[in-house]
């Protein structure tokens, strides 16, 4: 039977993505990539949660009939606004990760602990000054990025009635469907991504 608490999605990667740990990687790289307490990558909660409430403002936004800034209010909470209010709203995201058995396989297999290594890319572009034809000076960076992976999360719901999840998790399958790319770098091609919603007894 399904909870009606919680909606579990997973999050699959199609390209190198980034997402920034807001630190500079030294001599290795100009920025690198957020790594939970053991060095694998994630991806916080408000991350996605920002993403999906954008995504679905812009529907909204086109009159669609499908959802409405009174759904995403309601449950996405409301910051600031003419009297400074904030509401949180009923939805948390928790921050996604990579499956347990994917990790464990990693840890515990004494062949398998180089694969960490292998998570990771160092990607090196520059500008390029379009009257001249060639680099900017001083402009070249060098990226740390995560290649192709699927990471896994929940959303946890309060106070909600068998009614309102069926509503929430299929505008949010619809939401889901618009953000084709996530993190840093978009414009560079990096980051695709498919968010699809999971089935309860699905991970």
């Amino acid at each position: 039977m399904e909870r009606t608490n919680e909606i579990k999605y997973k999050i699959e990667f199609l390209s190198y993505w980034h997402i920034g740990s807001g630190i500079s990687g030294g001599v290795d790289a100009d920025a690198v990539v957020l790594r939970d307490k053991d060095g694998f990558p994630y991806i916080p909660g408000k991350t996605l949660k920002g993403h999906l409430r954008d995504a679905l403002q812009t529907i909204a936004g086109l009159n669609l009939d499908v959802v409405d800034i009174g759904f995403i209010n309601r449950w996405f909470g409301i910051e600031g606004g003419r009297n400074n209010n904030v509401f949180s709203g009923s939805l948390f995201f928790e921050n996604a990760y990579l499956a347990q058995s994917f990790v464990h396989k990693i840890n515990k297999d004494e062949k398998s602990q180089t694969l960490n290594r292998f998570l990771f890319e160092k990607i090196s572009f520059t500008a390029i000054d379009k009257e001249k034809g060639s680099a900017k000076k001083s402009s070249l960076r060098s990226v740390e990025v995560c290649v192709p992976l699927t990471l896994y999360g929940r959303i946890i719901l309060s106070d909600v009635s068998v009614d309102d999840y069926s509503e929430i998790k299929e505008k949010l399958s619809i939401g889901m469907g618009m953000i084709g790319n996530m993190g840093a770098f978009r414009n560079r091609g990096f980051g695709k991504c498919r968010i699809t919603l999971m089935q309860e007894d699905k991970q």
